[in-house]
């Protein structure tokens, strides 16, 4: 199976293309350049690969949570992709790519995923992965003193900001701090046939989780 993923929710950009197990892929930390550097990092992967564009099975992005600017990159250009190559589409969760990455890099098997939401909130999911494949609840948006601390490893891009929050997790050897990256939006991909989305059905969306990116808790007194 063939899969072309791209994954740009956070600071983070990346495409990769899965070919039966192998990857190759294009992976830069680019703030807001997003939108200029995507399209060629796709266009790297197909020519290191030597395969023509479009020569895949399937498309797959990271539907976020994260940022809603990088979220709306990346559903744009896959689903422009689909519609032009005639591809189906899978959407993965960003906050379970990075979970599969810490499987891959730590062998720990149970995870709380955790990216900067602002405003003092942060978006969370937690899973495990079994069989080799990774099974995840719903991702959410929880404040900071919800964070929990149960013995699962903690992974995500929040360690600069909250290092106190992810202080327990150090302590024990439990952290893995890095951003979201197509190469697992790809493998999670290839474990999910059955969620393709094909072009005669609506193309998955974003997942924002917060409505409304401007509104401002709410200051007490």
């Amino acid at each position: 199976m063939k899969i072309l993923a791209i994954e740009t929710a956070t600071k983070a950009c990346s495409a990769a293309l899965w070919l039966d197990g192998e990857i190759v892929e294009q992976f830069e930390i680019a703030p807001q350049k997003h939108a200029n550097l995507i399209l060629s990092q796709i266009e790297h992967c197909f020519s290191a690969a030597g395969l023509s564009k479009g020569d895949v099975d399937a498309l797959a992005f990271g539907e976020g949570p994260g940022a809603f600017t990088g979220i709306r990159i990346a559903a744009g250009v896959v689903q422009g992709l689909a519609l032009g190559w005639a591809k189906p589409v899978i959407a993965v969760s960003s906050l379970e790519a990075l979970m599969w990455q810490g499987f891959l890099e730590t062998g720990q098997t149970h995870w709380h995923a955790f990216l900067d939401a602002r405003m003092k909130e942060v978006y969370f999911q937690s899973g495990h992965i079994e069989d080799g494949r990774l099974h995840a609840k719903p991702a959410e948006l929880i404040n900071l003193e919800s964070m929990p601390r149960d013995g699962a490893a903690g992974v995500g891009d929040i360690a600069a900001e909250y290092p106190e929050k992810v202080a327990s997790y150090k302590e024990q050897d439990l952290w893995l701090e890095t951003y979201p990256r197509a190469s697992a939006i790809a493998s999670i991909a290839s474990q999910r046939p059955d969620a393709m989305h094909l072009l005669n059905e609506a193309l998955p969306l974003p997942v924002y989780l917060r409505n409304n990116v401007a509104e401002k808790p709410k200051s007490k007194g």
